[in-house]
C-alpha cells in the first residue's frame, strides 16, 4: 500500500530553537492514527505542516504524492483546500453564522462563491444527518452546545471529502463517553470515503480506538528546552 504521507528528515524551527526533527514517518490511506505527546512537544506544529500553513526547515514531506516541501505558499493554499481537512481545538466556528453556513463555509468563500449542486447538497444532507444536526441548520452556532459545535466543526472539516482530516485535540473538552462517541462517528464517516485521520492529543484515553499511535517525543530527535517557546498543546 503506498503511503499517503511520508516524511524524511523534516526539521522545523521557531528560530532559534529547533522543534521537530523527524527521521521517517509514513502514514497509509485510510488510517486512523493517534499522535501523543506533552504540550510543548510540537504535535499542533506538526498539523500545521502537514497542512501546509508551515513551512518545515529541511526535509521531505510528501502528501498524497505532492512534495509539499517544495511548494510556494500560493500552491500550499490549492493543496491544503484539495487535500485538507482540518479540525482546530478551538473550533474556529464564526459565531454569527448559522449551523448551515458554517458548515458551508469552504464553498462560500473567495472572490467567486460556488454554486450549491445537487451532489453538495446530499453530501450536506447526509452529513447533518448522520451527526444529529438538521433540527440545529439555521441556529447560530453561539446557541449550540460544545458537543454541538464539534460535530458543526466535523462537518465543515469532511464537506469536501478531503484526502486527510487533521484533527487537534477537537474533544478535550468533552468527558470520556462523549469523546468516545464523536470519535466513532467521525471514524465511521471518514471510513465512507478512505479519509486518513491525524489526531494530536496528550490523553491516551482515546488511544485505544485508533489503528496506531505515534509517540511523538520519542520519534523526534530534538527535546525542546525548558526556555523554548510552546509549539502546541
Amino acid at each position: 500500500m503506498k503511503p499517503i504521507i511520508e516524511i524524511k528528515d523534516l526539521r522545523f524551527a521557531y528560530a532559534p530553537n529547533e522543534i521537530l526533527n523527524l527521521p521517517e514517518v509514513t502514514v497509509n490511506a485510510g488510517e486512523k492514527v493517534f499522535i501523543y505527546g506533552p504540550s510543548g512537544s510540537g504535535k499542533s506544529t506538526l498539523l500545521e505542516i502537514l497542512a501546509g500553513v508551515q513551512k518545515p526547515s529541511s526535509g521531505q514531506l510528501v502528501v498524497n504524492g505532492i512534495d509539499i516541501s517544495k511548494a510556494s505558499f500560493s500552491q500550499l493554499d490549492l493543496f491544503r483546500a484539495e487535500n485538507i481537512g482540518y479540525i482546530f481545538q478551538s473550533l474556529n466556528l464564526l459565531p454569527y453564522l448559522s449551523v448551515t453556513e458554517n458548515i458551508l463555509l469552504p464553498f462560500l468563500t473567495g472572490t467567486k462563491k460556488q454554486l450549491l449542486d445537487d451532489q453538495l447538497k446530499a453530501d450536506f444532507n447526509h452529513l447533518t444527518q448522520q451527526l444529529g444536526l438538521q433540527s440545529l441548520l439555521d441556529r447560530p452556532v453561539t446557541q449550540l452546545s460544545v458537543g454541538q459545535q464539534q460535530r458543526v466543526a466535523v462537518a465543515r472539516a469532511l464537506i469536501k471529502k478531503p484526502k486527510i482530516i487533521l484533527a487537534d485535540e477537537p474533544t478535550s473538552a468533552l468527558d470520556y463517553d462523549h469523546r468516545e462517541s464523536f470519535l466513532r462517528i467521525l471514524f465511521e464517516l471518514c471510513a465512507e470515503h478512505n479519509m486518513t485521520v491525524l489526531f494530536v492529543s496528550h490523553d491516551r484515553q482515546i488511544e485505544k480506538l485508533f489503528s496506531r499511535s505515534i509517540d511523538l517525543k520519542a520519534i523526534n530527535k530534538i527535546q525542546a528546552p525548558t526556555n523554548a517557546p510552546k509549539a502546541g498543546l
